[in-house]
């Protein structure tokens, strides 16, 4: 249950929010002091794996100089001076001095303190694979890079239309999701792994849980019996070693796959290439 606690708070809380484990409001940005004579933004303060993708992706990171302990792709990014891991250190992002800080979703708290020494702060919290495209384009807006943005952004729809392209007329895979091998925690909607499931023609067995996050029995698995099980982390000899799984058609015919936690749970640039990982291994048959 710990392992799993922080494994949850690693690849959904930093990623989305301390809330924004659910998909939730949209980006809020508060207006810059003066539209002609606002101070352009050099010190950039991002307090979330998710945002420090998009600064880097939007040719901002040489503006970036403080991220958290859990940023770390791009390669440049874990070079930078690191303000805190789940709680970020006010003390640390004061004295980087920034023009600007982003947050997400549950460090509302963390903004409202800063804003007070008068540091210009957003928080990004997308509701969706659109709200993804929508941060991004916003921060292109903020950060001076909306070409780039734009550029990003089609990218990203081209890559999703590439998939539904592939999958138009297969059959629905069931899907499980482990997160966690021990205790057989899954996602449930209202997760972005949820919604790139079901976008990469899957369908998630625990697609009727009133719950984002959940557990499954051994029993529960074998009735669903589906059809491939992908893996947020390493565990896949343990997995398919547990009593019961081996009369899971997954187990049976090695479809037992393991994924980058970061691409398919992040709300950034990469939330594409997770779609498209994730539509491979539903239908390898499309993507040959």
């Amino acid at each position: 249950m710990k392992r799993f606690i922080k494994v949850l708070l690693i690849t959904c809380t930093i990623a989305l929010g301390l809330t924004g484990c659910l998909r939730g409001s949209k980006l809020q940005i508060p207006p810059a002091a003066g539209d002609s004579g606002a101070k352009k933004i050099e010190r950039i303060v991002s307090m979330a794996p998710s945002n420090t993708e998009i600064i880097c992706a939007l040719g901002a990171a040489d503006r970036l100089v403080g991220v958290t302990a859990f940023c770390n792709y791009p390669e440049e990014a874990t070079l930078k001076q690191k303000i805190g891991d789940f709680q970020i250190n006010r003390e640390k992002v004061l004295e980087l001095e920034p023009d600007l800080v982003v947050g997400i979703s549950g460090q509302e708290g963390v903004a409202e303190e800063l804003e007070q020494h008068g540091i210009r702060t957003i928080i990004l919290n997308p509701a969706d694979f659109d709200g993804t495209l929508a941060s991004i384009l916003e921060m292109g807006e903020v950060l001076g890079a909306s070409d780039r943005a734009v550029q990003i952004v089609e990218n990203m729809k081209a890559k999703r239309d590439e998939v539904r392209t592939a999958i138009v007329g297969a059959e629905p895979v069931s899907v499980l999701v482990v997160l966690d091998v021990e205790g057989l925690w899954t996602v449930g909607p209202g997760t972005f792994l949820h919604e790139l499931i079901e976008d990469a023609g899957g369908r998630n067995i625990a697609a009727s849980a009133n719950a984002p996050y959940l557990q499954l029995s051994i029993e529960t698995i074998v009735a669903e019996n589906p059809d491939v099980i992908i893996m947020t982390l390493p565990g896949k000899e343990e997995l398919m070693s547990k009593p019961g799984f081996d009369r899971v058609k997954a187990v049976i015919d090695g479809r037992v796959l393991e994924v980058n936690a970061d691409v398919v749970s992040r709300p950034g640039p990469r939330l594409a290439d997770g779609l498209y990982e994730i539509a491979r291994v539903l239908h390898p048959d499309r993507f040959r």
